[in-house]
């Protein structure tokens, strides 16, 4: 399944992802306006290939993409992902308040046969899935923008050189997802395909941390990755939260409890949802 039919929606409006907070207005004038742009550079483009069946990381590469340019990334011999940047185009963004207009890169990402589209921010990380389809592998795209990331803890992971690690990727991903500014690019949703990549973690211990003292939305993303994990404490927390959110952001919650590995807490937890009133 593609995300970049998710991103497209960006265009209109900003997705909220269920089980997550609302993205953050920090960085926006009172008008809903985004910051200048013009420390824009370019994007840097790293991409991990996974092994299906081991979930070892199979290979790793990198570019650097400009707007209206293309590259071709190939992190194991053979396998080649192509991406296209378009030129930078004015889109207007929504989050159901108000309406702003952000420069955005319409992107474009192929693979074999297949394709998926959609624009790239020039301030937030960009993430992609690729599947391969009768392929050993999958992989895992992220695209970070250069000169607009200059504060918070994700800017220390943009310009260190990555050796293409497991550990290197979670580290990538858990910063952006857990930084609020970044709610509408990584979230619950894609830490926790992540890790059903990965089949791993070696970031285990941190999660566990977070489960113990981070903030609701740190402890509510912490226990979901725990969770596909299969750990026992993490497990409880997030069907916890499943039987005591409402709305939306319950609907939100079983989509990622039905994603996750049956136990007997959760099988447990999805019977109690069908049989209440609510």
């Amino acid at each position: 399944m593609s995300r970049i039919s998710q991103w497209l929606a960006l265009i209109v409006v900003t997705v909220v992802l269920a089980g997550c907070e609302p993205a953050s207005d920090a960085g926006r004038d009172q008008s809903g306006a985004a910051p200048s742009t013009d420390q824009y550079q370019r994007h840097r483009v790293l991409i991990w290939a996974i092994d299906k069946e081991s979930h070892d990381i199979r290979g790793f590469d990198e570019k650097t993409i400009q707007p209206d340019r293309q590259i071709e990334l190939e992190p194991v011999q053979g396998y080649k992902v192509r991406c296209e940047a378009g030129p930078i185009k004015k889109v207007t963004i929504s989050d159901f308040r108000r309406e702003w207009q952000e420069d955005h890169v319409p992107f474009k990402i192929s693979h074999g046969t297949g394709s998926a589209e959609g624009t790239m921010d020039l301030r937030s990380p960009f993430l992609h899935m690729v599947y391969g389809i009768n392929e050993e592998l999958d992989s895992v795209l992220v695209a970070l923008p250069i000169g607009t990331i200059e504060a918070g803890p994700l800017a220390k992971l943009v310009a260190p050189d990555y050796s293409g690690t497991a550990a290197e990727l979670e580290d990538l991903l858990r910063v952006a997802a857990l930084d609020p500014n970044y709610d509408d690019s990584i979230g619950l949703y894609d830490l926790v395909e992540l890790y059903r990549l990965l089949g791993r973690s070696e970031r285990t211990d941190h999660w566990r941390r977070l489960l113990d003292r981070g903030t609701p939305r740190e402890r509510l993303m912490a226990a979901a990755v725990l969770t596909r994990l299969g750990d026992e404490r993490g497990t409880k927390v997030f069907c916890v939260a499943c039987l005591e959110e409402k709305g939306n952001r319950q609907v939100g919650l079983i989509e990622f409890l039905c994603m996750i590995p049956p136990s007997e807490e959760t099988l447990e937890t999805i019977v109690k949802l069908i049989v209440s009133p609510t």
